[in-house]
């Protein structure tokens, strides 16, 4: 059962990203560029849609994932950047959720609700209105973090319950 200092962390962290919300209504609400990142992104889609290839058939020095994501996201011409700017805002959401519980993780619940705090700060300030290719990147990346603090929390624990001989049960 949570403690109720978990509980009022859960809940604080619920709060901020519910502000990050609100921060990013406009990205939520409403279509339109806010950079040329989006632009980019978009154009590229629409050439993946009609069979061209990064790189070959127009130059966008960035990672292509984020155009074949526009493929699925932008709608069925890759054209439609309200839809594409709602998912952006809805993993950029995530990934504030994802980064608040690998802090919890790491460093507890104090910590979990000065990491969601900070990067709602910035994250929300940054891109409250565009898709960029940040946006995409941090869900996987800090997704990546928070498995890999499991994995090791995991192993450490597992590992003290097993004993030195692996069996669970120590020489005797």
């Amino acid at each position: 059962m949570l403690a109720r200092r978990h509980i009022g962390a859960a809940l604080a962290i619920a709060a901020i990203a519910g502000i990050s919300c609100l921060i990013r209504l406009p990205g939520f609400t409403e279509g339109g560029f806010a950079s040329h990142d989006v632009g980019g992104i978009l154009y590229e889609a629409m050439l993946l849609r009609a069979g061209g290839l990064p790189y070959v058939d127009a130059i966008e020095l960035k990672a292509p994932g984020t155009f074949y994501l526009a493929t699925f996201l932008a709608g069925p011409e890759a054209r439609d950047i309200a839809a594409f700017q709602i998912a952006a805002n809805l993993v950029a959401v995530a990934s504030l959720l994802v980064l608040a519980a690998l802090a919890w993780r790491l460093w507890g619940a104090r910590a979990a609700v000065v990491a969601a705090a900070l990067y709602a700060l910035h994250d929300a300030h940054l891109d409250s209105m565009d898709a960029n290719y940040v946006t995409w990147a941090q869900l996987p990346a800090v997704a990546a973090g928070l498995c890999a603090a499991r994995a090791a929390t995991w192993r450490e624990d597992h590992a003290l319950r097993a004993g030195p001989f692996g069996h669970g049960s120590s020489a005797g």
